[in-house]
């Protein structure tokens, strides 16, 4: 009777062993799907700019769209270039905190910029007519229309100006600016 109940145990036990190799097996071939399926997934993130929520732009894979670029040069010009000699300091400063710490030339040519507004109580206007973007050199070139205004003269100095801004990517993707630089001005390119 013994025999026949340690007969019957065993192979209970021995049913139960191949239900928990099932069962292991099933697991493992769902951590390796699942380890996969992140592995090769194809992320979409959508970047709304504030001042549009209609205007949406898809970003696969940490690569950004051109219209990204675009958007983000607009922002630049028109704080760093829409100025008057109350803004001007604090708009510059703005744009220098999104560009990279070892600001080159830039600083001290907004620096320079800003005495140069204060000094002849200058007011201007950037008004972006082209953009385009060389994603490989990283820079994009807008073309556009400054108006200046001088002192209290109603009638402003308009000048067709090119500038070029150049980026770096950052930690975790971010975008910033490497310089800022009016083309024909004989500036140099970082």
């Amino acid at each position: 009777m013994n025999f026949k109940f340690a007969q019957k145990s065993l192979d209970g036990l021995g049913t139960e062993k191949k239900l928990i190799l099932y069962v292991a097996t099933g697991l493992s071939l769902s951590n390796l799907a699942l380890g996969l399926a992140l592995i090769f997934k194809s992320e979409t993130t959508i970047l709304i700019p504030e001042f549009n929520t209609d205007h949406r732009i898809h970003m696969r894979g940490g690569e950004f769209d051109d219209q990204y670029f675009i958007d983000w040069a607009d922002g630049i010009v028109k704080t760093a270039l829409t100025v008057n000699p109350e803004s001007v300091e604090w708009r510059h400063n703005e744009v220098l905190k999104i560009s990279t710490h070892s600001y080159g030339n830039m600083k001290q040519t907004l620096k320079e910029n800003a005495e140069r507004i204060k000094n002849n109580n200058i007011s201007t206007v950037f008004y972006p007519k082209t953009f385009e973007v060389n994603q490989s050199q990283k820079y994009v070139r807008i073309q556009g229309q400054n108006l200046a205004f001088i002192g209290k003269d109603a009638r402003p100095v308009i000048q067709d100006k090119t500038y070029d801004i150049y980026w770096i990517k950052g930690a975790h993707g971010i975008v910033l600016l490497k310089d800022l630089i009016e083309i024909g001005s004989g500036g140099n390119h970082a």
